[in-house]
């Protein structure tokens, strides 16, 4: 997934041309800045259906 801190047209032109050319869409999340940067290089994050965004932080993961 991306996930941004706008909306991307080429982005999500992208998305729908790979949906269209191979059924598989890249899924695509914009989120508040002030969300946005409380994500860190280690953290899992994981995207549901709906869109909301679950973050596991390494610590939480042990």
């Amino acid at each position: 997934a991306i996930i941004n801190l706008k909306v991307d047209t080429i982005l999500a032109l992208g998305s729908i041309v790979s949906d269209e050319l191979y059924h598989q869409a890249m899924p695509i999340v914009v989120l508040p800045e002030k969300d946005f940067y409380l994500i860190r290089e280690d953290d899992h994050l994981t995207i549901e259906p709906d869109g909301k965004v679950l973050v596991s932080t390494k610590s939480s993961a042990k």
